[in-house]
């Protein structure tokens, strides 16, 4: 019975979908997965390391299952929302924006669209490769590497313009210069996006806001939770909490906060 109440505490957040996508993601492959989505096999396996990496939230794997369909319905959902004239999307803090009068149809057409008025949606990428194969150089996410293209582009325009200027006799040989530079440029960039990409992720399984969501989960008072967030700054003591048994890290943590 207590495992049924602490998976109860145990609310979905941010942290907790990303680390579901992320093992989705590592086992997206024809070993794994089959045209009806996951095998049971990878789903126990999935599973497993779920609870290995988040020893609090002990959902089961039906939990699970179908927190990853409801995920898959959202960034359907809002891949959706976007085609519509008139709305856009915030890079930075992943959120669509539409006028009032807009998000009034949009919630006609996608009732449950609403709570993404103001809530960001941070695994739409994420999603978009999972289900789609588009990645955040693909369909969707183009605008700082097209803007930043066009910057050059312009610079490498006027230089070449100002060359004509000066010497109208090689403006063939100016022209030949632009596009050597035009090429070498999209050369870099598509190293340094393909860079990006390949760039391992440094995970800190003991930061801050893993030790918070952690804390979330149990029955604690506000006043409490206020002086955890000072024992967290010290390592160690995230380090403790996190590693130790749920019933066990939340003793320690209170004695730490006398």
């Amino acid at each position: 019975m207590q495992c049924g109440n602490a998976e109860d505490r145990a609310q979905w957040n941010a942290s907790l979908e990303k680390d579901l996508v992320d093992l989705l993601r590592e086992h997206d492959t024809p070993e794994h997965k089959g045209q009806n989505g996951w095998s049971s096999e990878a789903w126990n396996t999935i599973v497993k390391k779920f609870h290995q990496k988040n020893p609090y939230a002990r959902y089961e794997k039906k939990k699970i299952q179908e927190k990853e369909k409801e995920l898959k319905r959202e960034y359907k959902m809002i891949k959706e929302i976007r085609k519509q004239s008139g709305v856009s999307w915030d890079d930075q803090q992943c959120k669509i924006l539409a006028d009032p009068p807009l998000w009034k149809n949009i919630i006609i057409s996608h009732p449950k669209a609403g709570k993404f008025k103001t809530k960001a949606f941070p695994l739409f990428e994420a999603l978009g490769e999972l289900h789609d194969g588009q990645t955040a150089e693909g369909t969707y996410n183009f605008t700082s590497i097209e803007s930043s293209h066009c910057s050059t582009q312009s610079q490498l325009e006027n230089l070449g313009g100002a060359g004509r200027r000066e010497r109208t006799k090689e403006t063939e040989g100016a022209n030949g210069d632009v596009a050597a530079m035009m090429e070498k440029y999209l050369e870099i960039r598509a190293k340094q996006v393909e860079d990006e990409r390949n760039k391992p992720r440094v995970v800190d399984e003991y930061s801050i806001k893993n030790c918070i969501d952690l804390l979330k989960t149990m029955d604690i008072t506000p006043e409490e939770e206020v002086k955890a967030f000072r024992v967290f700054k010290i390592p160690e003591n995230r380090e403790i909490f996190m590693s130790a048994r749920p019933e066990t890290a939340l003793m320690w943590l209170r004695a730490e906060m006398e």
